[in-house]
C-alpha cells in the first residue's frame, strides 16, 4: 500500500508536483512572450526617437569640428580603446575630424560608423571617409564591411601588424577587418560608451594623469607626515 502524507498518497503528491511544474512552465512561457513583445515595442520607440535625435547629432558634429583633435583625444582617453591604439595609429587619429554613428531603422540588425579624416594633411592614407558597417543576422551572427583604405606607400597600419601592448589588435586592424569581434569589440565601445556623449571622454583626464595625481597626493601626504614627526621631536 502506498504511504500517505497530508492525506495524499505518494503517487498523488508526485502528480501535484508535475501539475505545478507544468503550470510554472506555462506561466514562464507567457512571461517570455510578453518580454519579447515589450522588447519589440521598445525597439520601435527607440527607432522613433533616433530619427528625432539625428538632426541634433549633426548639429553636435559641426561643433566638434571647431575643437582641434577632438576625436583623437576622445578615443585615446577611453580606457579600453586607448590601450589598443599604438603610437602610429595615435598619430593617424590626430587627422580624424569626425565620427558619426547611425543605427539601422530596426536597431537590432546593426549600425554604421563614418570616420571622416583630413585627407589634405593625413600622411597615412588618401581616404576622406571610411565607413564601417556592422550587420547582425536573425541567428545572431555578426558580420562587417569596411571601405577599402588607400594607404600611402609604406604607411599601412594593418600590414605592419603592430599591436598595442602586444595583446589586442590595433584600432585599424579592427576597423578594416571583417570580424567585428576580433579582440575587443571596439565598435560597441564607440557606439555604446562614447557616442552618447563624447564630451565626457574629451574632458576626462587620461589614466596616466589620474595615476600622477594619486602619486602627487601620496607624496604630499608623506611630506605632511614627515613634518608632523619633526614637530614631535
Amino acid at each position: 500500500m502506498a504511504s500517505k502524507a497530508n492525506g495524499k498518497t505518494e503517487f498523488q503528491r508526485e502528480e501535484d508536483m508535475q501539475k505545478a511544474i507544468e503550470n510554472i512552465d506555462a506561466t514562464q512561457n507567457a512571461l517570455e512572450g510578453l518580454n519579447d513583445q515589450s522588447s519589440e515595442e521598445i525597439l520601435k520607440i527607440e527607432s522613433k526617437y533616433n530619427k528625432q535625435r539625428d538632426p541634433l547629432y549633426k548639429k553636435r558634429a559641426e561643433a566638434f569640428l571647431k575643437i582641434p583633435e577632438f576625436w583623437h583625444v576622445v578615443l585615446t582617453n577611453h580606457p579600453q580603446l586607448g590601450a589598443c591604439i599604438n603610437d602610429d595609429e595615435e598619430e593617424c587619429l590626430r587627422h580624424l575630424l569626425n565620427v558619426f554613428v547611425t543605427e539601422n531603422d530596426d536597431i537590432k540588425t546593426g549600425y554604421k560608423m563614418i570616420f571622416t579624416f583630413d585627407k589634405s594633411k593625413n600622411p597615412f592614407f588618401s581616404n576622406e571617409k571610411i565607413e564601417k558597417i556592422v550587420n547582425v543576422t536573425e541567428g545572431g551572427k555578426i558580420t562587417s564591411t569596411c571601405t577599402p583604405i588607400s594607404w600611402k606607400e609604406g604607411k599601412s597600419l594593418v600590414n605592419k601588424d603592430k599591436e598595442a601592448d602586444g595583446d589586442e589588435p590595433g584600432f585599424f586592424v579592427w576597423l578594416t577587418g571583417e570580424d567585428p569581434e576580433c579582440g575587443l569589440d571596439m565598435g560597441e565601445f564607440i557606439k555604446e560608451d562614447i557616442w552618447p556623449n563624447p564630451l565626457n571622454y574629451y574632458l576626462a583626464p587620461p589614466d596616466d594623469e589620474d595615476d600622477d595625481d594619486e602619486d602627487a597626493d601620496a607624496y604630499e601626504d608623506g611630506d605632511e607626515n614627515d613634518e608632523d614627526e619633526d614637530e614631535g621631536e
